[in-house]
Formats: structure tokens, sequence, C-alpha cells
């Protein structure tokens, strides 16, 4: 079984019409996606020839029983939607302060960084409890957004905090509600990365095997 990375010569590129006994050379995306499968190409009845792919890389898997994977996937998507929940009602909120240039940034990018979050959030669900290596990465992923996503709703505190004390005069007890819903956001998306972080995975090789003539992707 050859890697693609031994597929450097421009002449049997040619030969194979960039196809070196299967699918051959693919983008960077299609790369990360299937890294650690190997695959090849099979003929059809009618002629024609299909990719079958067979995952021969490393898995990797949560130290943690059955119950303990469906309790902390039930508590992040708890603490997501808690968080998401005190962020709309800190941003919908009809008070000066959400009128603010500043304020309204730091919930422009706490948007983001939450879409971000959902997204890495529901690979993670949908990760099998022996993860690929695309999985895994994920799994980096995840804890990156809810770092960031901490961070950026953090920053909505802040800002609000700055409002608040430049507006001492007026009434702000619409502004501190803003201020304690997004610090509880905030909170939320924390109690993730911690969570993650404490989680230990063994790392073991796929027992399956996959035929001679097969590629292995890699990055």
């Amino acid at each position: 079984m050859k890697s693609l990375k031994e597929y450097t010569k421009k002449r049997e590129w040619r030969q194979t019409g960039g196809m070196p006994e299967s699918a051959g050379f693919h983008s960077k995306g299609y790369r990360r996606y299937f890294e650690g499968y190997s695959e090849y190409l099979v003929e059809k009845p009618n002629g024609r020839r299909k990719i079958e792919r067979v995952y021969t890389g490393v898995y990797h898997k949560q130290e943690l029983n059955h119950m303990q994977r469906i309790w902390i996937r039930t508590f992040y998507c708890i603490s997501f939607g808690m968080s998401l929940l005190l962020f709309l009602f800190c941003a919908t909120r009809n008070v000066p302060s959400n009128y603010s240039w500043y304020v309204a940034t730091a919930e422009a990018v706490s948007t983001a960084s939450l879409f971000w979050t959902l997204c890495c959030l529901f690979h993670y669900m949908t990760a099998g409890e022996n993860m690929t290596l695309y999985e895994y990465h994920c799994v980096d992923k995840l804890k990156k957004a809810v770092k960031w996503t901490s961070g950026a709703l953090f920053g909505i505190s802040v800002t609000t905090a700055i409002y608040i004390l430049l507006h001492m005069k007026e009434d702000i007890s619409g502004e501190l509600a803003c201020l304690v819903s997004a610090l509880g956001a905030s909170g939320m998306c924390m109690e993730i990365y911690m969570a993650e972080k404490k989680i230990r995975y063994a790392s073991f090789l796929s027992p399956n095997k996959a035929p001679e003539q097969s590629n292995q992707i890699d990055l």
C-alpha cells in the first residue's frame, strides 16, 4: 500500500491520468476529510470504476464509558443552548448600549463565533465512538471555537461596562442585565472548554485491511 506522497514524478502522473492505482490526487479539503482512509478503484459489472474506501489510519477514543459519553454530550448541548439564549436575551434588548458601535461590534463578533461553535459542536456530536483523524481534529476545533466564543461574549460584558461608566447618570438597569447575561453566556462556553480539556483520548491503529494496490490518503 502506497502513500500519495510517494507519487511525485510528473511522468507517473501523466501515465495514470493523475489517478495512481486509485482516485489519486485530490484537493486539500478532500484529503483532510478522508485522512487515514485507504482508497482503491473497483470495476463494476458495466465496466465503469468506482472508488472504495476503508479506514486504515489511527483511531482516537475517549476514555469514557457509554453513559459518560452521553452525559458529556448532553452537558455540552445544554451549556451551549443556555449560552445562546443568554446572548439572544442580551443582544435583542432595546437598550441604548446595544446601539453603541463598540457594543454592536462585540455582539457581531459573538454572533459569528457562536455559529462557528454550533458547526463544531455538530461535528462533535455526530462523531463515532472510535474517531477518525478528521473527527479527532474536530475536537480541537471545538475547543478553539468555544474558547474564542467565550472571549467574544466576555467582550460584550467589557464594552457594556464601558458604556455604563460613560453614562452613569442615566438609567442603566437594562445595561446591567445585559452585562450579567453576557457574563453568564461566556461562562457557559468556558465550561465546555474546561470539560473537554480534561477528557483523555486513547489512540490505536485501525484493524481494517486494504488491498495492496490502494493508496492511503494523507495531508
